[in-house]
């Protein structure tokens, strides 16, 4: 298993025998995904956002990629943000 993070708010996760396509999704991060680790016991992972949340996710409950993709709402996302200085403007 792989785990990737990007600029699209997803953790997306990846079969290595077939990288056609995402086996799974999380999602949960308004902004950009800026870090992604894993502990290597197929149990849970970590990531960074640059809506400055860390969230930590169940392997085992991964979002199926299929369902995802017809469910999908748009994000409300932040304008003229840097993450690396300001405080997030939409936190709760």
């Amino acid at each position: 298993m792989l785990f990737t993070g990007s600029d699209d708010c997803f953790v997306k996760v990846w079969d290595r025998r077939a990288f056609n396509k995402p086996v799974g999704v999380f999602v949960g991060h308004q902004e950009g995904i800026t870090n992604v680790a894993s502990k290597g016991d197929c149990i849970y992972l970590a990531s960074n956002g640059k809506d400055q949340l860390l969230k930590v996710w169940d392997i085992r409950k991964t979002c199926d990629i299929d369902n995802f993709t017809t469910n999908l709402k748009p994000l409300k996302r932040a304008k003229r943000f840097d993450y690396r200085g300001q405080e997030y403007p939409f936190k709760n």
